[in-house]
């Protein structure tokens, strides 16, 4: 009578128990919020990083998708993009929680530093090798900006080779979620950049990045594109892919605090809206003791 969910990767052992039990158990769901597959064909993270997506979310789907009784994808892209595989997903949208509405922080006093951050996974190639000259050049301009990066594989070697201060530009590791989710929580940031060039797997991807920016209460440098557009409040700030835009808004940001404050205020201001925007289940199926579990 057992329901269960996966959620994004299923190991062997995992899955084999799913199979044993599968008459046994109500229904099995998937959910996913990344096009997995265009991930490992993309050339635009690490190999080993891409083999581990291949062996925890590809390979184990020619079992699991016979074993499904529920699909469920972050974005209507990503749900049309596996019809087009011959599955049918309903839409869970990225739903924000109640820690994410606290009210802003203290902010640093005039002459402190002022604290920039990008936070990436191991498939954002392209988004370092578009940031590396723009903020060379920001930190060369502001001498209180400082800028914390999370990166690996060849990323860190881009990074370290610009022998910045290393007291104004860190390479962080990534950390695991519940880490980084403390991380976060416990230490703001003043400027956020949040840059998504265009491609196969970008362009399915979710606006679960806004949630990140509004727990560390930044003020966010959103990619001008659909999928963060979605959520959008009046005072945020949007960039075009071209380098001069994010030049300026960084300089903007960084050299007016009120300003950053306005530009936090509409980012906190968005989680309302994402939630809003959000089902508070999972389409098709009922979590109440007692009710049936229906088909999606």
């Amino acid at each position: 009578g057992t329901f269960v969910i996966v959620c994004r990767y299923v190991k062997p052992r995992q899955l084999f128990w799913l199979w044993r039990h599968r008459e046994a158990l109500s229904g099995i769901g998937l959910f996913v919020d990344d096009d997995i597959a265009a991930m490992v064909a993309d050339n635009d993270g690490p190999l080993d990083y891409r083999a581990y997506l291949l062996g925890m979310g590809v390979l184990p789907l020619f079992v699991l998708n016979g074993l499904l009784t529920h699909l469920w994808a972050s974005t209507e892209a990503l749900s049309s993009a596996l019809a087009r595989e011959g599955l049918a997903a309903s839409v869970l949208a990225p739903r924000p929680g109640r820690e994410q509405y606290r009210p802003a922080c203290c902010r640093p006093a005039a002459g402190d530093a002022v604290r920039m951050i990008f936070h990436a996974t191991g498939v954002h190639f392209s988004e370092h090798r578009f940031l590396i000259p723009i903020v060379t050049d920001m930190l060369e301009q502001h001498a209180r900006l400082r800028f914390d990066v999370i990166a690996e594989g060849a990323p860190v070697r881009w990074w370290q080779a610009l022998a910045a201060d290393p007291n104004r530009l860190r390479i962080h590791a990534p950390l695991r979620w519940p880490d980084y989710f403390r991380e976060t929580a416990s230490n703001p940031a003043d400027i956020a950049l949040v840059p998504l060039l265009p491609g196969r797997t970008n362009d399915r991807r979710s606006d679960t990045k806004r949630i990140d920016v509004s727990r560390m209460q930044a003020a966010a440098i959103y990619t001008n594109c659909d999928i963060y557009r979605r959520c959008a409040m009046p005072g945020e700030i949007f960039a075009d892919h071209q380098p001069e835009a994010w030049r300026q808004a960084i300089h903007r940001l960084a050299t007016d605090p009120v300003l950053r404050q306005q530009v936090q205020d509409a980012t906190m201001a968005s989680m309302s809206r994402m939630r809003n925007a959000s089902l508070a289940g999972f389409p098709g199926l009922s979590l109440q003791p007692g009710e049936a579990v229906h088909d999606a």
